[in-house]
């Protein structure tokens, strides 16, 4: 709720509990600039370390709302991930970027920060 009031253009949040891209949060590994999807997360996906609980008290929910002014997008280290966009399409197509990329990088895992 402190997203919608702090951003008018938010219409739509989306918290979920993907695999992947908890596990890369919950591991330190960040984002590589692979192809275009990902260049744009490179360097500011945002990791709160919430310590896997609840978002309810409202210090925590500014924290979090703080994060996703960044890209609108934050990793919950050890809980989940938390996107904010104007529609569901926008928040879904994001959400699903951000779990692609370490899909990606444990099924093949080249590149250094994948090891």
């Amino acid at each position: 709720m402190r997203e919608y009031a702090s951003r008018p253009e938010v219409q739509c949040v989306l918290h979920a509990h993907p695999c992947a891209s908890t596990l890369m949060a919950t591991l330190g590994i960040e984002i590589e600039p692979l192809d275009l999807d990902y260049a744009a997360l490179t360097n500011q996906m945002p990791v709160l370390d919430d310590g896997a609980v609840s978002i309810s008290p409202p210090a925590r929910g500014d924290a979090v709302a703080g994060a996703l002014s960044t890209i609108g997008a934050v990793l919950l280290k050890n809980h989940g991930v938390v996107v904010a966009g104007a529609g569901m399409a926008e928040v879904c197509v994001t959400a699903l970027k951000i779990e692609k990329w370490p899909k990606l990088c444990f099924a093949v895992p080249r590149s250094p920060s994948c090891r």
